[in-house]
């Protein structure tokens, strides 16, 4: 199968994937704390199993991001994240041969803001043999649009996001799935999302390398207004994608980490097609 290389939003967004830790949950007074940057370019949409459009001008859309783990109990973790974005749209217009708006060309720009911010408290009901918990996760409605270019940052909805975890650990592997529901309001579709990962340590547990895939899929037909953000690719309403990723965690010190991800698509649909890169720092207490 040709890897088709994609923007994947579950990346910059947060909770449409499981936690860091899955389903097992953090002892009481623990934490996780981790800062990451991820960046992408992309001049086109993917349309499913139809031809890319072509966009007249580059998207470059860069994300700082702030997650963290915190364990109420220790069958109880409250989740956050915070992402910062800076979106925009190249001064020079592309040739383009399959433009689906040939006779209207956006404003070129730049737009920078907070994009939705998302909590999350996580329960595990079970954890020795596997681990099996449930998480509620919530996002808000902060969101910014600028309509003579197009450029658009986090959603222009209130999102929940119930998901059950399940996963089992080895000495030196694991695997973990999640399969919820992202429940949006103001005409956006409904959604199925799920994530699978794979995860093995290496030089007695200082480095991790894990592969991962995570599914969203429309569950009804979304009638969001979403302007001209439509010919920039950027938070689009009825978005779905089966995705891969390969990560990479490298102890540095003790409890603090390096984590390096990159992630593509098998299949993506109102997506922009490019690779994400990732970068964090992580702190573990």
């Amino acid at each position: 199968m040709k890897f088709i290389k994609i923007y994947l939003f579950f990346l910059l967004l947060s909770f449409q994937s499981t936690s860091i830790a899955g389903p097992w949950s953090k002892k009481k007074g623990h934490g996780y704390s981790q800062f990451s940057f991820t960046y992408l370019h992309y001049n086109r949409l993917l349309n499913g199993i139809n031809p890319a459009s072509e966009l007249k001008r580059d998207i470059n859309d860069f994300t700082y991001q702030l997650y963290g783990e915190y364990g109420l109990s220790n069958k109880l973790d409250f989740l956050f994240n915070l992402p910062y974005k800076t979106v925009s749209s190249g001064e020079r217009l592309n040739k383009s041969s399959n433009d689906p708006y040939p006779n209207d060309t956006l404003d070129h720009g730049k737009l920078t803001a907070f994009s939705n911010l998302s909590f999350a408290l996580k329960y595990t009901f079970i954890e020795k043999k596997y681990a099996f918990a449930a998480q509620l996760a919530v996002s808000n409605r902060m969101h910014q649009y600028q309509p003579n270019t197009g450029l658009r940052i986090g959603y222009d909805a209130h999102v929940i996001r119930p998901s059950l975890l399940i996963g089992r650990g080895w000495d030196k592997v694991y695997i973990q799935i999640e399969l919820g529901l992202e429940l949006n309001d103001n005409e956006y579709a409904q959604n199925l999302i799920g994530s699978l990962e794979v995860g093995r340590n290496f030089f007695e547990g200082k480095t991790w390398l894990m592969l991962r895939s995570d599914i969203k899929l429309p569950l009804t037909n979304g009638e969001f207004d979403e302007g001209n953000s439509v010919q920039t690719g950027l938070y689009r309403d009825n978005s779905s994608f089966v995705s891969y990723g390969v990560k990479g965690t490298q102890s540095i010190v003790p409890d603090f980490y390096l984590n390096l991800g990159i992630y593509g698509a098998f299949f993506a649909e109102n997506e922009g097609a490019a690779l994400t890169y990732s970068i964090a720092l992580a702190y573990e207490w």
